[in-house]
């Protein structure tokens, strides 16, 4: 119960510490639910989330992953598992269905790649994956790794240029997304004024428990509105999305698969 109140607390009125993590919840060490074989996509709960106009006099940000210099595609510190589960730029124009099979062959038959290719990715997220989207898939990671998880994820997308607050009164990340929420999987929103994230601040979102649970799909425009205290009238805010699995196990993968697009 003390650990459910701490994250309500860090979700309603964010994360001031730069030392973020000691508010992330530690649900993901009761894995109870073994993973899912291959599903049909057509039967699957989607979870589809309204889009929302945003209110803001413009976007002060854009990444929609055709531009390679807005974004940076990184592992971060601890970070000890293989290339599937960092994130990665596909397009489905110019990356094949044959590439997906030999790479992410649990996404591939998940989606029926073989049959319909692209489909389900635009269906999910819309035309826009044609010019660029990211994507981390750590249960082919752990397919590759012979069934077993023995590592650690924390990855992340970096946008480049800053945000000038000044004179703001709020400050939304929206962006994007399908994701099929496991068990030990965090999704984060973290914010810093040091480019590099010497220090930074942190939410997360698509919570277990209070806005997924395990195995939910979810697809559509997330917003997340920042806390007020750390990251108004900033000359440079720079803000990145990240996920991370702090509580691996042999016996279960640490997540299913997050794609991103259109980060506003």
């Amino acid at each position: 119960m003390k650990r459910t109140l701490l994250l309500i607390v860090a979700l309603i009125f964010g994360v001031t510490s730069a030392n973020a993590q000691k508010f992330v919840s530690l649900d993901g060490n009761d894995l109870k639910r073994t993973v899912q074989e291959t599903k049909n996509l057509d039967e699957t709960k989607i979870l589809k989330t309204t889009p929302t106009k945003s209110n803001a006099k413009s976007a002060a940000l854009l990444v929609d992953f055709d531009v390679d210099t807005e974004y940076n595609l990184t592992t971060l510190s601890g970070h000890t598992a293989g290339d599937k589960a960092k994130f990665a730029r596909f397009d489905s124009v110019t990356n094949d269905v044959a590439y997906f099979a030999n790479n992410y062959p649990w996404l591939h038959q998940y989606f029926g790649m073989a049959q319909r290719g692209f489909y389900f990715f635009n269906a999910l997220l819309g035309e826009g994956t044609g010019n660029g989207f990211a994507m981390v898939s750590p249960l082919d990671q752990y397919r590759a790794d012979g069934n077993q998880n023995n590592s650690v994820i924390n990855t992340a997308i970096e946008l480049t240029t800053p945000l000038t607050t000044v004179g703001w009164n709020v400050v939304d990340v929206e962006f994007n997304q399908y994701t099929m929420r496991f068990n030990a999987d965090k999704y984060f929103v973290d914010w810093s004024t040091s480019p590099t994230f010497a220090t930074y601040d942190s939410i997360e979102f698509n919570v277990r428990g209070v806005e997924l649970n395990s195995n939910d799909d979810v697809a559509g425009r997330k917003r997340v509105t920042l806390p007020l205290s750390s990251t108004l009238d900033q000359t440079a805010l720079y803000i990145r999305l990240r996920y991370a699995e702090y509580n691996s196990t042999t016996q279960q993968p640490s997540g299913y698969v997050w794609i991103v697009d259109s980060i506003t």
